[in-house]
């Protein structure tokens, strides 16, 4: 599974989604995390503008005001999404690859800058960590 992630800083300026763009069509990836897009909504076109990809699903997170936002994308001629969870620092899908039917948990998570969020931030990746426990 190739996976690519990446803080952008903001998406929709059309210099940063050539980058993007360029990125991935190098590298060619399955999946695709992005963290801080600074977007209230992430829409087909807007991820048309850097993943050429046709086959694909993805799901986000809004900004609030002009930091944070998630983005998880990914090749849907290749995983199914299983189950799906979202937290206040952090964006989680678990995926299962349609040939093998192995399953894994993707998570993209943006963490607060200051020191008052980060006992919460935290406490929420612990409980990410107690879902994926797999039998």
């Amino acid at each position: 599974m190739k996976i690519i992630s990446w803080n952008v800083n903001g998406l929709g300026n059309q210099k940063k989604n050539s980058s993007i763009k360029n990125l991935l069509r190098k590298f060619q990836p399955e999946v695709v995390l992005l963290q801080k897009t600074k977007k209230e909504e992430i829409t087909g076109k807007c991820i048309s503008s850097f993943w050429a990809v046709h086959d694909r699903k993805w799901i986000s997170t809004p900004s609030l005001g002009s930091s944070g936002g998630l983005l998880i994308a990914w090749r849907s001629d290749k995983f199914d999404d299983i189950q799906v969870e979202y937290g206040t620092f952090s964006l989680s899908v678990k995926l299962q690859d349609k040939q093998v039917y192995n399953q894994c948990w993707i998570t993209c998570i943006y963490g607060p800058p200051f020191n008052m969020g980060k006992l919460k931030f935290w406490t929420e990746l612990n409980n990410i960590s107690n879902l994926i426990v797999s039998p």
